[in-house]
């Protein structure tokens, strides 16, 4: 019976670790809405606050992060931003393989948001808008 709990309580710990796998960072923009990040990355708004977001895809994370908040699988994703290319003209995010990229670009841009595995030493002047 002992055994039997703590592979439960394991499987807990284990879990509990797993939920929370990266954050959405910022340069600029205060504050962001779960829905607005979605409505952002599904190019269905591109601004907030009345200013213009820049987005940022991290390869490594991106289908955890399409699955979790933007509710699409990878495939998706790629048809959506492709049709607004060629149909509307408006490009997507950029995309880098690396969280260092990731940061250098974000430090660089105002507005712009990305989603990194976590925020690393040196990137504390980022706004951490949401984990998930």
């Amino acid at each position: 019976m002992k055994k039997c709990f703590f592979i439960v309580v394991l499987l807990m710990l284990q879990a509990g670790f797993a939920m929370a796998s990266g954050v959405v960072v910022s340069n600029g923009i205060e504050a962001i809405t779960p829905a607005q990040l979605k409505g952002l990355y599904r190019g269905k708004i591109n601004n907030i606050s009345g200013e213009r977001v820049k987005l940022v895809d991290l390869e490594p994370l991106q289908e955890e992060f399409l699955k979790k908040i933007v509710g699409k699988p990878l495939k998706r994703y790629k048809k959506i931003w492709a049709r607004k290319l060629f149909i509307e003209g408006v490009l997507g995010p950029i995309y880098y393989k690396t969280p260092e990229k990731v940061i250098k670009y974000v430090k660089e841009t105002p507005n712009s948001i990305a989603y990194l595995p976590s925020v690393p030493e040196g990137a504390s002047d980022l706004k951490v808008l949401l984990k998930f």
